[in-house]
């Protein structure tokens, strides 16, 4: 399905059917991009399970583009590696430096 293989910035839902918990893995992990996820459910204990298999960025669970200050906000494949917002984002401006002295 070619919206699903786009990395598309506007207003748009794929609503797609599945049979089986494995094939929604499948269909969420084969893209080029991985910005961000939504998955409406009623059971979420089963689907925070499903979150941490799908390869992006951000993922929303009954709700979407909720976004903190605190939270890191990025993606995964094609849609880049760098993260903004939250510590993890700043430190993407740091250069660390080390200093050794002997001081005798």
């Amino acid at each position: 399905m070619q919206i699903t293989g786009e990395e598309i910035f506007s207003p748009v839902m794929s609503v797609l059917k599945y049979d089986s918990y494995e094939e929604i893995i499948k269909r969420a992990n084969d893209t080029t991009f991985g910005l961000g996820a939504v998955v409406i459910t009623r059971d979420i204990r089963r689907d925070l399970t499903l979150a941490h298999q799908i390869r992006s960025g951000s993922i929303w669970i009954n709700t979407y583009k909720t976004i903190c200050d605190q939270a890191l906000f990025g993606g995964f494949k094609q849609s880049g590696q760098e993260r903004e917002l939250g510590r993890y984002g700043l430190e993407a401006y740091y250069q660390v430096k080390t200093i050794v002295v002997k001081l005798v």
